[in-house]
């Protein structure tokens, strides 16, 4: 009997492809806490925004430049304050919609490149 359930479970464990993985990665991660003497490496992910962090910061930036600049200077400069990677997407639709709802005083200068007048 016991055998029989051991072949079972040999060979359920064959043709469950996700069981087998779990079991790798399961000994992977055992090997990797016990090489670095008991303790678990630090995974890190980066941090979540808060709604409207990206428009904050993209209109502050407008603000204290005083100068027009492009959409990539003001990602750059966003991505810089933020301390984390932003979608340039993000910032080009923020400028966009600034400029199309008439908020924050940002004015479009010329293609790709804005301004807050001050």
């Amino acid at each position: 009997m016991f055998c029989e359930q051991w072949a079972v479970l040999l060979i359920g464990g064959q043709y469950n492809r996700d069981l087998c993985e779990r079991i790798r990665n399961a000994n992977r991660i055992r090997k990797q806490i016990l090489s670095g003497n008991g303790q678990p490496h630090k995974v890190t992910r980066p941090g979540r925004r808060k709604g409207g962090d990206i428009q904050r910061t993209v209109v502050a930036t407008l603000t204290d430049s005083g100068q027009p600049m492009s959409t990539k200077e003001v990602h750059a400069e966003v991505e810089t304050r933020l301390k984390m990677p932003i979608a340039i997407d993000s910032v080009r639709s923020c400028l966009t919609e600034a400029v199309r709802l008439g908020r924050f005083g940002v004015e479009r200068v010329a293609p790709g490149v804005f301004t807050i007048p001050g």
